[in-house]
């Protein structure tokens, strides 16, 4: 083979410049410390770079971030449950000293006063609040557990829930209110008697005394208890409806469809809107697969629409102008034509449009003056919406979604009577909403979906009358069977004495008081109870009582439910919607709370498919009877004060008293007042030992969060511990992967060096010889 100079020269020239690339390559490598400065220069290797870049920046979200924000939420979390256990140990302390009855009223008054701060720096506890979020609201971490201020906001059918357990007596010494050291009267000793109650004492006092929505309501298991079966309809769609009506409002709604064209109220929804008013809707697959929906507000009147198979409306941009007994109506149909018309209100109008198709006008005046219009084109179907009388629709920006209508057939068993029920799940909106279903027999359930988008089935009529029962079946989001029972229903009132109110309040007479308590002592025929709004208790009839105590445990459900009314508040009042059932109206705006039975859990992603419960919630620590244990106390010892203030005046008149009638009526009234005062302090120590219990549970309450927050904090440190060693694994391996061993790499750099100041030796060698210095 022939070698020219050439040849060699360019050879030379190559190797040099490899060389160079060589030296080139390993000084970035060392400038950088990576191996690569382009995938392709290893794409094996910048593949896996990806992949574990991915991992290391995974796990340090969850590492350094995620975990650490788990952790403090637990550590805060932690640490006022401590200040809880701490207070409630107090309290418990306390009340074993209010035990001794050799304490005077004063060392009482002592107690008292601690109690009472005690009690206000429990609650204050649970305001405690990390990085500006509650830590004990659940969801609602913008709000505090307690009112801060006093205030004035209306809270409708509050669900206060109680067991068996929770009903204990009140007693009232019968005659007390006439003992006075003043007047001429002078009651004997045995003009004083103690009566006892049952009594259920609820989470506030001072409750509204309007009784229209107060009721007991106690709770009993089923012949067979519900279970349930989940299916998909084939033949019923949900429609997941969102619009916006004439004032510009968006209004949302699930509804199932009807597949006939009768009137049947299956499946009705009916909605409470945050403003107050009420919407009903039904909805119905068309012919053509299409959906007519129709609905009708409590405030601006009926209206109807028309969606596609896709949910797609099939009249948008509608402009309509009133022109005495004519329509001029503009719109777009569901092909995207638009159309344009003057029909007369009187008579159905047919219109030949350009395209050759024609369209049918008909118009149905409504009772509020408005207009529903119809229009069925030969080509592009049937459009239908809705104005009032001056032209303005009155929904418009209509979009839905459709699926095929989830269901849940259920059966259950009262007094040997079947009842099967099958519901469609629709699922959670913005607000709850009821559906009208029926069983089998054609009797009539209103179903109420929650926001939490669990269900609660009953056949309640708002005509109920006292005593009677009411079917309940609570279903999950996913349609399975939470609890079910039968719900007896107890209006106010006491039977065995009509003409006694059924409510105490500010301004009934301690003689009415008085006649309240002897008549329910005595009554053993009727279930029956009168409300104190003031001291916020329940008071039971003998018969009443003894049905509660005899209540049997219900699987996920408590026994009795009391509901009432309360619009005043004091600082310091736990927050009804973070502890029950209930409804809120302020400034017009309606909101329901906690309808449904699923728990505000928050959970923090801490690893690949790993997510830990960071909260507490309220009623898994709190509980309003701490504040009510010190109320009841203090209330019968100002009663106690006075009585013994009463006797100190008896004793005083009874010294400056040389009237042996006088004396000795004195000293008849003295003998009532110490037995009504002696009633009094056997009460109070009673109470105090009550105390004792009632503070004890909520201890138990405490101690039991306390255990699962510690429970969760350790296993958050061992999920801390595993991430950090996968957190250092994958760095390493990320490291080995990327990153260049800077020894080999210098080596290699000097070595390239050589090699390349060798490459220019020999190439400057091999240059200066040439064929010309041969000839």
């Amino acid at each position: 083979m022939r070698i020219t100079n050439k040849i060699m020269h360019n050879n030379s020239i190559y190797n040099i410049n490899n060389n160079k690339v060589t030296e080139d390559g390993l000084n970035t490598q060392i400038a950088t410390g990576k191996k690569l400065t382009r995938p392709s220069d290893d794409p094996v290797i910048a593949i896996r770079a990806l992949r574990l870049r991915s991992n290391v920046t995974e796990l340090s979200q969850y590492y350094e971030k995620n975990a650490k924000d788990a952790e403090s939420w637990l550590n805060v979390t932690e640490d006022s449950l401590s200040t809880i256990t701490d207070v409630l140990t107090a309290l418990i302390q306390q009340c074993n000293k209010g035990v001794n009855q050799y304490e005077t009223l004063d060392d009482i008054d002592t107690i008292l006063t601690e109690m009472s701060a005690l009690s206000d720096e429990y609650y204050s506890t649970g305001n405690e609040d990390y990085a500006g979020r509650y830590i004990f609201t659940g969801y609602r971490t913008q709000q505090s557990l307690t009112f801060k201020d006093d205030e004035s906001t209306q809270y409708i059918k509050l669900h206060d829930e109680f067991n068996a357990e929770d009903v204990d007596t009140s007693q009232r010494v019968i005659g007390a209110y006439t003992l006075t050291a003043s007047d001429s009267t002078f009651p004997a000793e045995s003009d004083m008697a103690s009566c006892n109650v049952g009594r259920i004492r609820l989470s506030y006092d001072n409750v509204d005394p309007d009784v229209g929505n107060v009721s007991v309501r106690y709770r009993s298991t089923m012949t067979v208890p519900a279970t349930s079966i989940l299916s998909t309809s084939k033949t019923e769609d949900t429609v997941y409806l969102t619009y916006k009506d004439g004032d510009g409002i968006t209004r949302k709604v699930n509804i199932s469809t009807n597949t006939d064209n009768n009137t049947n109220d299956d499946n009705k929804v009916t909605v409470t809107e945050a403003d107050g008013s009420v919407t009903t809707y039904s909805a119905r697959i068309n012919d053509d697969y299409g959906y007519t929906i129709t609905g009708e507000n409590s405030m601006f009147g009926p209206f109807s629409m028309t969606l596609n198979q896709n949910g797609v409306a099939t009249a948008t941009d509608i402009s309509v102008d009133v022109n005495g007994t004519d329509l001029i109506i503009k719109y777009t149909d569901a092909s995207g034509s638009p159309r344009e018309a003057q029909v007369s209100t009187l008579q159905s109008s047919t219109i030949t449009e350009s395209n050759g198709s024609t369209t049918t006008y008909s118009i149905t005046s409504e009772e509020d003056g408005g207009y529903t219009i119809k229009a069925v084109n030969s080509a592009s179907g049937t459009s239908l919406f809705t104005v009032d009388h001056n032209g303005k629709v009155k929904a418009y920006d209509i979009t839905a979604t459709v699926s095929d209508t989830a269901l849940s057939t259920f059966d259950f068993t009262v007094n040997g009577e079947q009842t099967t029920i099958q519901v469609p799940l629709t699922g959670a909106s913005d607000a709850p909403y009821e559906v009208d279903v029926f069983d089998l027999a054609g009797n009539a359930y209103s179903m109420t979906v929650n926001t939490d988008g669990t269900y609660q089935i009953n056949n309640e009529s708002s005509l109920i009358e006292s005593g009677e029962n009411v079917n309940v079946v609570n279903l999950s989001s996913n349609g399975s069977v939470h609890s079910s029972y039968v719900e007896t229903v107890i209006k106010p009132g006491v039977l065995n004495a009509p003409s006694l109110p059924k409510v105490i309040d500010s301004t009934t007479t301690e003689d009415i008081i008085d006649d309240i308590y002897v008549a329910l002592s005595k009554d053993t025929e009727n279930e029956c109870f009168c409300i104190n709004s003031y001291t916020g208790e329940i008071l039971l009839s003998a018969k009443l009582k003894e049905k509660l105590e005899s209540l049997t445990d219900i699987t996920n459900a408590n026994n009795i439910n009391v509901m009432y009314d309360k619009s005043s508040w004091l600082a310091g009042d736990t927050r009804p919607e973070n502890l029950m059932k209930c409804t809120n109206i302020d400034d017009g705006v309606t909101v329901v709370y906690n309808g449904g039975n699923s728990s505000h859990i928050m959970e923090y992603d801490v690893g690949y498919g790993q997510t830990i419960e960071v909260n507490t919630t309220a009623n898994e620590v709190f509980t309003t009877s701490v504040r009510r244990d010190v109320e009841d106390l203090k209330r019968l010892v100002s009663r106690m004060k006075d009585i013994k203030t009463m006797m100190n005046t008896m004793n005083s008149n009874l010294a400056a008293t040389t009237d042996d009638n006088a004396i000795a009526n004195i000293k008849k009234e003295i003998a009532a007042a110490q037995k009504s005062y002696d009633y009094m302090k056997e009460e109070l120590k009673d109470m105090f030992g009550k105390k004792i219990t009632s503070m004890q549970e909520a201890l138990d309450k405490a101690n039991v969060a306390v255990t699962e927050n510690g429970t969760r904090s350790s296993r958050l440190s061992m999920v801390q511990s595993r991430l950090q060693n996968q957190l250092t694994t994958f760095k390493t391996l990320q490291s080995d992967n990327e990153d260049i061993d800077m020894a080999e790499t210098a080596t290699n750099l000097s070595t390239a060096e050589l090699i390349y100041q060798a490459s220019l030796m020999a190439t400057s060698k091999i240059m200066k010889e040439s064929l010309m210095n041969y000839i």
